[in-house]
């Protein structure tokens, strides 16, 4: 068996000594394994300190470690001596999905599979996979401590939201030093109040503060802790919220009397989705829970002061495709059950004032047709969106008949703009669209007082947007006859923001804007739209932000750059900011951070998500190659410096480009990435 001479023992013991240099041996392999590159290490070790060390070589004792030196052919010494762990091919067998009608097929791998977590052989390789890592890593000790305490300094534990006019009361959370979780508070609106404006807020004849649900006390005794769906009751003496202590994301559902304080259930209901919603009086609560797949598959009714023994299942979705989930319209008029499948939807609504009564099919489930409901007056406003309208289309209808013959077309079908949301109030109705990968809000104005909406809709305002790349959206809307409809926007150099626009006058107020301390200022970066081509021609956007000032300190040529991209889902990869992803310090440091919004996304409309998936998923891959070889023919990187990131079916990508062309990156980070395709 080979051994190392007693001066490269003697050198590594002293390496292993000083703090500097640990990292050079650590995670070595027993003796006997790897001698050779053990030797190489040492060796490269001398020459980079250029003198001998150790016993009889003459120059520093072996209690003297040479001083830390990086050089990438150290590195590759030092990674050459670690033994990654090879996991065991056995004689296993995978059992196809359920209903598949597939049979077993032979997989080497199959024992891998651990659902209960409590396997000593896998448990046993996660182990030796993670003991790998760290020695792989170890040369970052310091560091990653140091970067999380950089990116925790440019947060401000103590902050609070814009107030929320509802109901007569201002919302808001806020946080607090030092603690984990939001405290959830209102303020009573003063009787003499006027309409609300988009400056509206608290001011001094507010009523005082009362704590809705501190998320710190209720967390109290749990190693883990996440609140859902927290809702009040229309008439605001009651809280109904869902509580995860395990990290399973099944909610244990809590009601709570917001006057006494004290939780109004006879026992606590588990197992729910974390969502949930009042009748009209706030005396039956709807809730919905989860089957063994994690499928919220049951929609049951509670009468608030009932043992929840006798709580009333109304809704059983059978079909495994569907997922339930119950909510209550903006108007508080109706009481809607939508169950949703990857390309369907079907719709049952319920007046919100008579709980106990019949739930009725609005939109019946027909394959490849969804919908998203709202309600005004006595209609229904929806948008449907199937294979001849794939971008959505805005319609209006009874609602008795919403898709009978008095059904109108209020904003039309178009194949260049994508219809994605829209907010209906009693004086307006809002639309948010993607125009060109871009999010547009559009308002319409309405009359008040009239129960029908006029068809189709006039030319809505738009809502201008700064910069050349953003993410737009609805936010969280107050009182159903307020003017004002609340935004949230960022983008790459702008953090998130809350914006209330008045919808009659088009005034806007930036009510909050997130703090980023550590003097930070956006005027410090800039972000700009870039358009790639991909291998079939397609035009793909680019969203990219980086430090003017540090790229033209480096002669404006090639700079460091990480790549993100995800194209699955019909998510959309939108331009936010992200100082919580370590943006920042990459910035300052003199990266660049780079958006491919490639194919299997949303951005570009219903075509560019279809265009992204099944046969077609190839597309995906291609865009992100575009895009990386795009940003290297303009001379923003090149390969040497150009890293690529992805989470999830972005892990996915990133284990396809990266087999498609390895050398076009430096470095990858393959997040939680979804790989075995096969099962």
């Amino acid at each position: 068996m080979a051994v190392l001479s007693p001066s490269d023992a003697a050198l590594a013991a002293a390496l292993a000594a000083d703090p500097r240099t640990r990292h050079l041996v650590s995670g070595w392999p027993r003796a006997g394994v790897r001698d050779a590159q053990k030797r190489a290490l040492m060796a490269r070790v001398r020459a980079v300190v250029g003198a001998a060390v150790g016993p009889g070589g003459g120059g520093a004792s072996s209690s003297t470690p040479p001083p830390p030196a990086a050089s990438s052919a150290l590195e590759a010494a030092r990674l050459a001596v670690l033994a990654p762990p090879v996991a065991e091919a056995r004689d296993t067998v995978a059992a196809p999905p359920p209903g598949s009608g597939a049979a077993p097929r032979p997989d080497p791998y199959a024992w891998l599979r651990d659902d209960a977590r409590k396997d000593a052989r896998v448990l046993a390789h996660l182990a030796s996979e993670n003991a790998y890592t760290a020695a792989v890593m170890a040369d970052a000790d310091g560091v990653v401590e140091a970067l999380a305490a950089e990116m925790r300094a440019a947060m401000q534990e103590t902050d609070a939201s814009a107030p929320l006019r509802k109901a007569g009361f201002f919302y808001y959370w806020r946080t607090e030093e030092g603690a984990q979780y939001r405290v959830s508070c209102r303020r009573r609106v003063p009787a003499d109040a006027p309409t609300p404006t988009e400056t509206d807020v608290p001011g001094p004849g507010a009523g005082k503060e009362e704590v809705v649900l501190d998320e710190n006390a209720d967390a109290a005794g749990h190693a883990f802790y996440m609140a859902s769906g927290a809702t009040v009751s229309p008439d605001g003496t009651q809280l109904a919220w869902g509580v995860d202590t395990t990290g399973a994301e099944a909610y244990t559902l809590r009601v709570r009397n917001l006057a006494t304080g004290k939780d109004v259930l006879a026992r606590s209901i588990p197992n729910t989705a974390g969502n949930y919603a009042f009748s009209a009086d706030g005396g039956t609560l709807f809730y919905t829970t989860k089957d063994a797949l994690d499928r919220p598959h049951k929609v049951w009714r509670h009468t608030i002061g009932d043992d929840p023994a006798r709580d009333v299942c109304v809704r059983h979705e059978k079909d495994e495709a569907f997922y339930l989930h119950v909510h209550r319209s903006r108007d508080d008029a109706l009481l809607l059950i939508q169950a949703d499948s990857a390309l369907t939807t079907e719709v049952a609504a319920l007046d919100a004032a008579d709980p106990r009564g019949e739930w009725k099919i609005l939109f019946p489930r027909t394959h490849d047709t969804q919908y998203e409901v709202s309600h005004r007056g006595d209609q229904v406003i929806y948008t449907v969106r199937d294979a001849a309208r794939p971008n959505s289309e805005l319609m209006s209808g009874p609602a008795a008949d919403p898709l009978g013959p008095g059904a109108r077309v209020l904003i039309p079908h178009s194949a260049a703009e994508k219809i994605e949301d829209f907010v209906v109030g009693a004086s307006f109705i809002a639309v948010f669209k993607r125009v060109e990968g871009l999010q547009q809000c559009l308002i319409y104005k309405v009359p008040p007082t009239s129960p029908t909406v006029p068809a189709p809709l006039k030319k809505g305002a738009r809502i201008p947007c700064g910069d050349p790349t953003y993410e737009l959206g609805a936010g969280a809307q107050g009182d159903w006859d307020s003017p004002v409809l609340r935004l949230s926007y960022s983008s790459l150099t702008t953090p998130a923001s809350t914006i209330d626009v008045h919808t009659g006058t088009g005034r806007q107020a930036t009510k909050r804007v997130a703090p980023v301390l550590g003097g930070f200022d956006p005027a410090n970066y800039a972000c700009e739209r870039l358009w790639a081509s991909s291998a079939d021609g397609t035009r793909v956007p680019i969203s990219l932000v980086y430090r003017p000032d540090l790229r033209a300190a480096a002669g404006g040529g090639p700079q460091p750059l990480l790549l993100n991209a995800y194209g699955a889902y019909e998510a959309c990869s939108d331009a936010a900011f992200g100082y919580t992803q370590g943006r920042l310090p990459l910035l300052d440091r003199g990266f660049a951070f780079a958006i491919a919004h490639a194919r299997g996304g949303g951005e570009l409309g219903r075509a560019w998500y279809e265009d992204g998936k099944f046969d077609k998923k190839a597309n995906t891959f291609a865009d992100v190659l575009g895009a990386a070889r795009f940003l290297v023919e303009a001379g923003w990187t090149t390969p040497d410096v150009l890293c690529l990131e992805g989470r999830s079916a972005g892990g996915f990508m990133v284990g396809a480009v990266l087999n498609a062309d390895p050398d076009l990156f430096r470095a990858a980070i393959a997040g939680v990435p979804f790989v075995d395709v096969i099962r």
